[in-house]
């Protein structure tokens, strides 16, 4: 879990890097340039408030030219760090 905790703290401190220091298209390319790869993962059920925040980081995604892949592990703590897992190789 350390792991996973870890890899998300990572993903996002080179996010919020990027993200505030160039612009869309910037962003986009700079992620393309390192191979990164976006992944919305909820270790819950797929509700309707949830879909709408898939949609929405899908949507968000693509204006900066990123593919964002959507897990859910349904509650299932094991599921979920193996869906980590697998994105983070």
């Amino acid at each position: 879990m350390k792991r996973s905790m870890t890899f998300a703290v990572i993903l996002a401190l080179v996010a919020v890097l990027l993200f505030t220091s160039a612009d869309a298209k910037q962003v986009g390319q700079q992620f393309k340039a390192q191979k990164y790869r976006v992944a919305y993962v909820l270790n819950g059920t797929s509700t309707e408030i949830f879909k709408m925040t898939f949609d929405g980081a899908i949507k968000e995604g693509a204006l900066y030219g990123m593919k964002v892949d959507v897990f859910t592990a349904d509650g299932d703590d094991v599921r979920f760090q193996d869906i980590v897992n697998q994105c983070s190789q």
